[in-house]
Order: structure tokens, then C-alpha cells, then sequence
């Protein structure tokens, strides 16, 4: 993508040979990919079919904060401490708290409101891979859904199931 660019400029590809190769044209450069043959493995098995949490929370307040706890989480290996809590009643909010540590740099901590439902979550995850996400969502708010600490849990743009991002929490020794 960052080759082509945001120019109009048209893009050719073809398939020579016996079609194990795809070529894509842009002015003067040519990128080149095999194609890989076989099963494409059934990701649908890792996704769950229901959550014991799931929260809705707006997703520029959620990157803001995971960027923020990125800067101290760098010293453990991008890991992040998400908690999320369902409201202790119903006129108030749940949250969903995002919290990167540093020996040396201290600690980070943003808590932000959401809609929760379900069972309170602590897990950790790799930040990277949390901003990474939210980046390219653009939609105004994400939800997130997980069966604990242990288990794979997914995020995709509120109110549609064309994006799924799945993301599995990273072990911790405590």
C-alpha cells in the first residue's frame, strides 16, 4: 500500500507462467507474490460463538488510551493490563481500564466508561497488537467480547461483522 500511495494511477497484474505468481504493476516498480496453495485453515473454530464479557466503548478513547500505556508497556515485552467492569447498577456506566508498567518510567493507568455486560475481565494483552486494531477501525465505537484470561477474544466495529480482529491475552507469570 505505501508503494501505490494514494495516487490515481492505474495498477496492473497478471498471472504468468503456470499461475503460481501474481504481479502487480505501479509506474515504475513491480511487486511480485507466490501463491500458496492448499486449505485455507477454519478460523471460524477459534472464534467463539458466545462471551462471557463484552463492552462497547468509543474507539478513539480506547486507542488514546492503550497508545498512552504503549509508552511504559515497551519495558514488558508490550504487555498491557486490561480490566473491565460491569457498573454496579444500572444508572451507572461500566468501564474498562487500560494500564501499562515500567520499572523504570512508572505506571500509566486510563479508565475509560463503557457498556459492559458480563463478567468482570483482567487479561493481559500485547498493546501492539491492541493499536494496531483500533487504528484501522473507523468506525465511532468497538466491542469487545472474551471469555477470560485464558481464551481468544475478539474485537470488531460496533454493529458489524465484516472486520473481526482476533486477539489472544498473553500469559503471566504473577
Amino acid at each position: 500500500a505505501r508503494i501505490i500511495g494514494d495516487e490515481e494511477e492505474p495498477v496492473g497484474i497478471t498471472l504468468p507462467g503456470k499461475r503460481d505468481l501474481v504481479m502487480f504493476y505501479v509506474k515504475n516498480t513491480v511487486v511480485s507474490s507466490q501463491i500458496l496453495e492448499g486449505k485455507f485453515p477454519d478460523f471460524s473454530t477459534i472464534i467463539p460463538r458466545a462471551y462471557s464479557t463484552s463492552l462497547v466503548v468509543y474507539t478513539d478513547d480506547l486507542l488514546r488510551a492503550c497508545k498512552r500505556a504503549e509508552i511504559f508497556a515497551r519495558d514488558s515485552n508490550n504487555s498491557a493490563r486490561v480490566y473491565v467492569r460491569p457498573p454496579n447498577n444500572v444508572s451507572e456506566p461500566g468501564e474498562v481500564t487500560v494500564v501499562g508498567k515500567s520499572a523504570e518510567r512508572g505506571d500509566n493507568e486510563g479508565m475509560l466508561d463503557a457498556s459492559v455486560e458480563g463478567e468482570p475481565l483482567e487479561a493481559n494483552f500485547n498493546i501492539r497488537y491492541l493499536i494496531d486494531a483500533l487504528a484501522v477501525i473507523q468506525d465511532e465505537r468497538v466491542v469487545l467480547q472474551s471469555n477470560g484470561a485464558a481464551h481468544p477474544g475478539v474485537m470488531r466495529p460496533e454493529g458489524t461483522d465484516n472486520f473481526i480482529y482476533v486477539l489472544m491475552p498473553m500469559a503471566v507469570q504473577r
